[in-house]
């Protein structure tokens, strides 16, 4: 699982690789611009049908403009066509960009960026894309926004570090035009991807993503010893962790936990069942649906293997938890809202068990967030989409919708200030623990996860949770591995899935990542 970092995070990176020495700067500058215009090559090669195309190198004021000087020099000694343009006053430019500047002037000429405006592309050309970078906190002025605005579709553009205009820490679209063409074919970024690619609009205008070392590891070994871990990237290939999945060992169902899952009542057990049969699915030696008195007269599973017991009030569950074998928990597919769905959590979380809180577990608590922030703890992991993300995290959801103010660092701080470990669903799931540990799952990278927007989606993902918990794996740990099983059984599944599929195909989805 790759890292992935923020704009501050990678540019401390390079403050403690580069230490004010100009040499190392510039050394890095060439090592950046070269790699990333043989990548370029190597892409032209296994894409383009012209053997013979003519590359416009976009050159901006800053770092990113220095990198793009080292690509068209590149380029060129390769043997390409190649143009240079240039935005803004070269005498405010880096000693390590100016110097790239002259070395390109050895080879070809640069023209101002206006007259490029003026070029009609046609099919064999290619833009590289080497304005801004990870640099651009202020929208992209008009004058630049029609830049882009009048590149053609079917022109590619290859972005150097990151798209110019996305925001490389929230993904956000900083222009004054609504550019809704306007996206890259190929991001070539350095060292480390960054969130503002997966994030926001960057996940559908970064094209696809080439990570290019340039030798930031000594900066990279320094900010892991006084710093929080960067984010990790889950994506396609399963977390590396996916091996404690296995039943090996141990073969009692006991050895593999007991989860407990609150159900609500007539008309609303369907959420409990879907929950418990994959806690069963996924591997829970045992399953108990805790039904009010009303459900458990008329309950018939058509899961067999489910048990059932009254949970009529909270001294049923206080009752139940007598048995020290029951180790997991769910409360809230289905539970209800109001004052005995926030017993019931009292209850759950005065246990010390592993618990996963969803849905109405989370929403009763809308008025007061902060007298179920006191009762979490590190074995409780609450799985809110937005909506309910926001009734227990009004300031942080605001932020999201009125700031530029990213996904990634709203989940780590509702975390740490709750105590938990938080799952807020969506086509980016973010997972994070109070601890420091964050995970971005890309569902952009699995088929079909947009159908797991239905009904009882997320009480099988509640379930698939508790059932990992259960078998006495890290918390975090199941989280993590319950999202992706979750994400590739639509993968398995295709479109048109319904909710009740998701559990029986489980299996086959243990079986592949397994394998």
């Amino acid at each position: 699982m790759p890292p992935i970092c923020s704009t501050e995070e990678i540019q401390k990176i390079e403050h403690l690789q580069i230490k004010d020495d100009i040499q190392v700067a510039t050394d890095l500058m060439e090592c950046a611009g070269t790699k990333a215009a043989e990548s370029i090559v190597e892409w032209n090669q296994e894409a383009q049908k012209k053997s013979r195309n003519h590359f416009h190198v976009l050159c901006g004021p800053g770092n990113n403009g220095g990198d793009g000087f080292v690509i068209a020099r590149t380029l060129f000694d390769l043997g390409m066509k190649v143009s240079c343009w240039e935005l803004g006053n070269p005498t405010g430019m880096s000693s390590s960009s100016a110097l790239m500047r002259s070395k390109w002037l050895q080879r070809g000429s640069i023209s101002p960026i206006d007259r490029f405006q003026k070029v009609e592309l046609k099919n064999g050309d290619i833009v590289v894309d080497a304005l801004f970078g990870i640099g651009l906190t202020r929208p992209l002025d008009k004058r630049c926004s029609i830049i882009f605005e009048k590149i053609p579709p079917d022109i590619p553009i290859i972005a150097i570090d990151i798209l110019s205009g996305l925001d490389s820490t929230s993904g956000k679209l900083l222009s004054v035009c609504d550019l809704s063409d306007y996206k890259a074919t190929l991001t070539l970024t350095f060292q480390l991807a960054k969130w503002g690619h997966y994030l926001q609009e960057g996940s559908v205008r970064s094209g696809k993503i080439k990570v290019l070392p340039i030798g930031l590891d000594r900066g990279m070994r320094e900010y892991s010893t006084e710093n929080l871990p960067l984010v990790e990237l889950v994506e396609a290939n399963p977390p590396d962790f996916v091996v404690q999945l296995d039943k090996s060992g141990a073969s009692h169902k006991y050895d593999h936990g007991h989860s407990l899952i609150l159900s609500g009542s007539q008309g609303k057990m369907g959420a409990a069942e879907l929950a418990g049969t994959s806690a069963l699915r996924i591997g829970s030696g045992l399953v108990t649906l805790g039904l009010p008195r009303d459900a458990l007269q008329i309950h018939s599973s058509k899961v067999k293997a489910l048990m059932v017991t009254l949970a009529d009030k909270p001294k049923d569950l206080q009752d139940c938890l007598q048995d020290k074998r029951i180790n997991a928990l769910c409360l809230g597919p289905g539970l209800g809202l109001g004052r005995k769905t926030r017993e019931f959590t009292n209850a759950a979380l005065e246990s010390g068990r592993n618990v996963v809180l969803d849905a109405d577990a989370l929403t009763s608590f809308k008025d007061n967030p902060e007298s179920l922030f006191k009762q979490l703890h590190e074995k409780t992991v609450i799985t809110p989409h937005f909506g309910e993300f926001a009734k227990l995290f009004p300031d942080l959801a605001n932020k999201m919708k009125s700031d530029n103010y990213p996904v990634l660092t709203a989940v780590q701080t509702a975390s740490m200030r709750s105590g938990a470990i938080v799952l807020l669903k969506g086509r980016q799931t973010v997972i994070a623990s109070p601890f420091g540990k964050t995970y971005l799952v890309n569902g952009e990278k699995f088929e079909n996860s947009s159908w797991l927007a239905t009904a009882g989606s997320g009480d099988v993902l509640a379930g698939m949770i508790t059932g990992l918990m259960a078998r006495n794996i890290a918390p975090l740990k199941c989280t993590v591995l319950a999202t992706y099983l979750h994400l590739k059984t639509a993968s398995l599944l295709g479109p048109g899935l319904i909710a009740d599929d998701i559990p029986n195909t489980i299996p086959q989805a243990i079986e592949q990542v397994l394998n």
